[in-house]
């Protein structure tokens, strides 16, 4: 396995532990960000979500497979992100591109928070100190062609909860455009005993959010919907069928499935692999 000379991860690790730091040392200049956010945009932004995804990101994997002896990474160079305006998922694109030594654009609908303008300055006044030559920006937009024509200076696109400018983007543009689903939740629910946990749910997809598609019939329904409209992220069964949950279980193309639980506890976090990243190359000698 070869790294480009331009991936260092010590050096973006270094980088990333700074970012944090000057983070928590704004706490109280954020908090007063995201509270004004919060009742601009009717969300439940909290700092500690924010926070978190910096242990999103030192959880993930910083090695490579040693066995990959003919392969060789490079940066993408140039990646535009267009996503809901959450300020925590601009804050791991943020520091995913900052792993991956990639240049990033955040495309935002109409307005941007406030919280991800401080959280931006903080991440490029670190980079400046560093001597860093990575680019990290954020643009608003009205219509999802303004997007479209800064398409020869990406080399690749992420849609975040986005499904409907993914399909747009997929249609309109000659590269690669990656659809995480992350901000919708599928919910199959013949099982409503459960009362307490249900209106907990229920509460944080309407703080949040969250978009669900909700299905309470057949379970063909729920594999067909999933199955072909890459709304993969995450399956909720409220059942005690034992049966059906095999079914969902096999038949899905899903990525995370939790089981008569309430997911916003731990399971729901953002995850996308470090190889959507990269240009990966075939060595041979």
């Amino acid at each position: 396995m070869y790294l480009s000379e331009m991936i260092n991860f010590n050096n973006s690790k270094n980088i990333i532990i700074q970012i944090e730091e000057k983070l928590n040392s704004n706490f109280d200049k954020l908090n007063k960000a995201i509270e004004s956010d919060n009742e601009f945009f009717c969300e439940n932004i909290s700092l500690k979500k924010i926070t978190n995804t910096f242990n999103i990101i030192k959880n993930e994997n910083w090695n490579f497979k040693e066995s990959e002896e003919n392969i060789f990474y490079t940066s993408l160079g140039n990646i535009a992100v267009i996503y809901n305006g959450q300020p925590d998922i601009a804050m791991y694109m943020i520091l995913k591109s900052i792993k991956t030594n990639n240049n990033l654009v955040l495309f935002n609908y109409i307005n941007n928070h406030t919280s991800t303008k401080i959280i931006l300055n903080i991440v490029n006044d670190v980079l400046k100190q560093n001597n860093s030559k990575l680019i990290i920006s954020y643009k608003t937009y009205n219509k999802i062609e303004e997007i479209i024509e800064y398409k020869e200076f990406f080399n690749k696109y992420f849609c975040i909860g986005e499904i409907e400018k993914y399909k747009i983007l997929k249609s309109k543009v000659d590269m690669q455009v990656i659809y995480n689903s992350y901000g919708t939740l599928n919910l199959y629910l013949d099982d409503k005993s459960d009362e307490n946990t249900l209106r907990e749910i229920d509460d944080y997809i309407f703080k949040n959010n969250i978009k669900l598609e909700l299905y309470k019939h057949g379970i063909k329904e729920v594999i067909d919907n999933i199955n072909k409209n890459a709304n993969d992220y995450m399956l909720l069964i409220y059942s005690n069928d034992k049966e059906k949950i095999k079914t969902l279980i096999e038949k899905t193309n899903i990525k995370n499935i939790v089981i008569n639980r309430n997911p916003f506890k731990n399971d729901y976090n953002i995850f996308i692999d470090d190889n959507e990243f990269f240009y990966k190359k075939n060595l041979y000698k």
